[in-house]
């Protein structure tokens, strides 16, 4: 009667009560998580395809978005970026290639966005500079690969500057200094927070605030 969480990789090792999983388990977890994800694919592809001006409009990249040119450049971004010092994603994903009886060889850690392990080994002022330029370089990435007059709409959330200390990074003003730079027009931002105090919650990245940014490249 267990149930299973099933949103990324770092997923295939607990359940949603945070138990670790048996090792049998991770398998039959990540190929149901895939073929939902293809299955979610091809419902795009079919839904484009009924759009005669989308024809085989839908295709994947995959690869590190700062490297990313697109042939054609896209009419939106809908994206929501790592938050600053609050994950390892990468050593999550190489947990779970060795449960998956995989080679653990993905991308390397210093080049992942953001990452918590890279604030926990520096100094707090030093991370906040790095994920600054690392954000101007996606954010440029991005710049390039829309049209004039195209839009890139974001969901960020604060970062993690102290173990158990939720949102201590503003990570609103780091986006929009970034998108500054890249060259976007801001059109709009909004922000929820929780108005109780963080004792009030047993889980991590409850008490976190997050954003939304929706920015323009101008025509």
């Amino acid at each position: 009667n267990k149930r299973f969480a099933l949103d990324g990789a770092k997923h295939f090792l607990m359940d949603s009560a945070g138990e670790e999983l048996d090792d049998g388990l991770a398998q039959p977890l990540f190929w149901t998580c895939a073929n939902l994800y293809a299955a979610q694919v091809q419902a795009l592809r079919t839904a484009a395809k009924s759009q005669n001006s989308m024809a085989g409009a839908v295709s994947l990249h995959h690869g590190d978005c700062r490297s990313l040119s697109l042939q054609e450049p896209a009419d939106a971004l809908i994206t929501r970026p790592p938050y600053p010092g609050v994950y390892d994603y990468m050593s999550a994903a190489e947990v779970a290639l060795r449960r998956l009886e995989g080679a653990a060889s993905c991308v390397k850690h210093d080049s992942e966005i953001g990452a918590k392990s890279l604030w926990q080994r520096e100094q707090l002022q030093d991370f906040l500079q790095k994920w600054q330029v690392q954000q101007e370089q996606w954010l440029v990435a991005a710049y390039a690969n829309l049209r004039p007059g195209g839009t890139a709409t974001l969901m960020i959330g604060d970062g993690d500057a102290l173990d158990f200390a939720d949102g201590c990074i503003d990570n609103l003003d780091s986006t929009l200094r970034a998108a500054e730079f890249a060259g976007f027009q801001l059109l709009a931002t909004a922000t929820i927070t929780s108005t109780e105090s963080l004792r009030d919650h047993r889980t991590s990245g409850m008490g976190r605030t997050e954003h939304m940014v929706h920015l323009c490249k101008p025509l």
